[in-house]
């Protein structure tokens, strides 16, 4: 009886310590991948591994034209502030980028054509290092045209084409749930990122 017992408690466990493996081994190794931004440029996504990720870390964008150019952006990353996802702009050779500010959304505006400027008090402690000219695009009306693009080109990004572009957090073993981020992310970004107060606060509700 108790070495039937023994047997079965053997069968529960080892796919447990199977799976605990493969996260701790998952969870271990830095992530490495491009996103093909347009037919000039695309990025090159250097992400810590989950376990780092999960404490006090940085994810490296490296934008990369065609013409060989090179420009390197140093994000600060955790688990409550983090890289989301680049996208489009209002203007060519320009990109969006959505990050992840714990109570909030910031929407930076990235030029990589550009020589690198002083940065706005807000992202001091987002920027750890860059290249090239980064800008926080405030939340105010004069603004809007920013966020509703940048809303617009998530709403029109298919579910694939979002999670290609994915740089946020992913859990060992878990897929991201695309269907629970791509919407409500679009809509917070018509609402400015949800984002408290900063002093330069203008708008009505969009």
């Amino acid at each position: 009886m108790q070495v039937a017992t023994k047997k079965n408690l053997l069968k529960i466990l080892a796919p447990l310590v199977i799976v605990a493996a493969l996260i701790l081994v998952r969870g271990s190794i830095p992530r490495h991948f491009s996103i093909i931004l347009d037919d000039n440029w695309k990025v090159q996504v250097t992400k810590p591994s989950f376990f780092k990720a999960v404490g006090r870390s940085v994810c490296t964008l490296e934008f990369l034209a065609n013409d060989g150019k090179a420009k390197r952006i140093v994000f600060a990353e955790s688990s409550f502030h983090q890289p989301i996802i680049i996208l489009p702009s209002t203007e060519s050779n320009v990109f969006y980028c959505v990050y992840d500010f714990d109570i909030d959304w910031q929407l930076i505006k990235i030029s990589p054509n550009e020589p690198f400027q002083s940065l706005n008090p807000v992202l001091k402690g987002v920027i750890k290092n860059s290249d090239c000219r980064i800008e926080r695009i405030a939340g105010t009306t004069a603004n809007l045209a920013d966020w509703k693009f940048a809303a617009d080109e998530l709403d029109r990004m298919s579910q694939l084409q979002f999670r290609r572009r994915y740089l946020g957090l992913e859990i060992p073993l878990i897929p991201i749930n695309e269907f629970t981020l791509k919407s409500p992310l679009a809509g917070a970004l018509r609402r400015y990122g949800d984002q408290g107060t900063y002093g330069d606060e203008d708008r009505p509700a969009p």
